[in-house]
């Protein structure tokens, strides 16, 4: 029998800064809560805004694999590892930090802000090589039907987001009425159903702009549109490591 978690836009955590404004889905940083320490593989989920010109200083990160999805405008990266690259609406940036990695991002332009989808995600094993990438992806997604932007490296393709972890990241754009199901990939995986925005019904629970629900001991999932909406899937394993 499915198990399901829901976690409402207005539980989330906010933080204002100098450099921008931050929801986050589980506990980050010094922010904590014992029922909020992610769900499965799926550590980190942050819906940040940054300010025009700001951004985050070179600092280091490891053993996480890191996915920006971004919402609206330009995120700009360089790291330890001599990578630069833009991220943008329907580009992924993706860095396992393995042994480690130092990098910095800045939103690029100095008059808009910028919108992002920062997701951590703890990788299938310690200390591997660092790597980073960019994936195009279609944006919009086709409609009524599941984009996948993100899959394991182990079996991916190059134009598709890759993670060192059994996890699949899809994205769909779903027309009012439609119900439009979820098969799993792996077996024991669970899936976190993130609303960007819209209004839909799942497993008896109804979500709006920016909820979250996570659903494990499901081997498919249906998702209603109650209105226009834009999904977000993450179908991630149920254990962690730490």
């Amino acid at each position: 029998m499915a198990q399901t978690v829901l976690h409402k836009a207005s539980d989330r955590f906010d933080v204002k800064s100098n450099h921008g404004e931050s929801y986050f889905s589980f506990s980050f940083g010094d922010l904590y809560r014992e029922d909020r320490l992610g769900f499965g593989a799926l550590r980190v989920l942050n819906d940040d805004i940054v300010f025009p010109g700001q951004g985050f200083g070179s600092h280091p990160h490891d053993n996480m694999e890191i996915i920006s999805i971004v919402q609206e405008g330009e995120l700009t990266h360089e790291d330890s590892l001599h990578n630069e690259g833009v991220a943008r609406k329907n580009r992924l940036q993706i860095i396992s930090a393995g042994s480690g990695i130092f990098h910095s991002e800045y939103n690029r332009n100095p008059d808009t802000l910028c919108r992002i989808l920062q997701i951590w995600v703890y990788p299938d094993r310690l200390n591997g090589s660092p790597r980073y990438q960019q994936a195009d992806y279609t944006y919009p997604s086709p409609p009524d039907q599941w984009q996948v932007i993100i899959e394991p490296l182990h079996e991916g393709d190059s134009a598709i987001g890759m993670i060192q972890q059994d996890a699949w990241f899809s994205l769909g754009n779903l027309s009012k009425g439609m119900q439009i199901p979820y098969p799993l990939k792996k077996e024991g995986n669970g899936l976190y159903v993130f609303l960007v925005k819209g209004n839909i019904s799942v497993e008896g629970q109804t979500l709006t702009t920016k909820d979250g629900l996570g659903i494990s001991g499901s081997r498919e999932v249906v998702i209603q549109a109650l209105e226009d909406s834009e999904v977000l899937l993450m179908e991630v394993p149920m254990v962690k490591m730490n």
